[in-house]
């Protein structure tokens, strides 16, 4: 992974290029899922993705390293 972006609702193994940064509720994360529910797509939204907390790791540090996956924690 060079660069982007991977929000998950369930929890992964990562490879060990992949490193912790932090945990807290991205306001674009925030944006883009009430855009999405506004729009009327077809994908499971819930008010607790929109409001919660999300675990960001930054990677993969053998590339780039621009890399970032959120992973949904409640």
């Amino acid at each position: 992974m060079e660069r982007g972006s991977i929000v998950l609702y369930n929890s992964l193994e990562f490879l060990p290029t992949f490193t912790y940064n932090a945990t807290y509720n991205p306001t674009w994360l925030r944006v883009f899922l009430l855009d999405l529910k506004k729009k009327g797509h077809d994908i499971p939204i819930k008010e607790e993705h929109i409001q919660g907390l999300y675990k960001r790791y930054n990677g993969d540090l053998s590339e780039l390293g621009k890399g970032e996956i959120f992973i949904f924690t409640g």
